[in-house]
């Protein structure tokens, strides 16, 4: 019956299981980058007397482009990162 579809197994269809130390993409995992997060330091100084139109102002960016509004708050010092 050639109208069959082909059987898929839990790799994919075909693939066989590897048990190496390898990850999915070949690469040794040993090579895999390690990700950290450095503090980001504020580019505004002394935003103390403005705090809150800086803030208004970033509630206007967020709304338009969220990430842009977190950026926005981090730069002035509002908020001290991303997270």
């Amino acid at each position: 019956d050639d109208d069959e579809p082909p059987q898929c197994i839990a790799g994919g269809c075909g693939a066989e299981e590897d048990d190496s130390d390898d990850d999915h993409v070949g690469v040794p995992v040993e090579c895999e980058p390690e990700l950290f997060f450095v503090t980001p330091k504020p580019m505004m100084k002394n935003v103390g007397l403005h705090a809150k139109a800086a803030l208004d102002i970033a509630v206007r960016i967020f709304n338009l482009c969220p990430s842009y509004g977190v950026g926005f708050l981090v730069l002035t010092g509002l908020a001290e990162n991303y997270t």
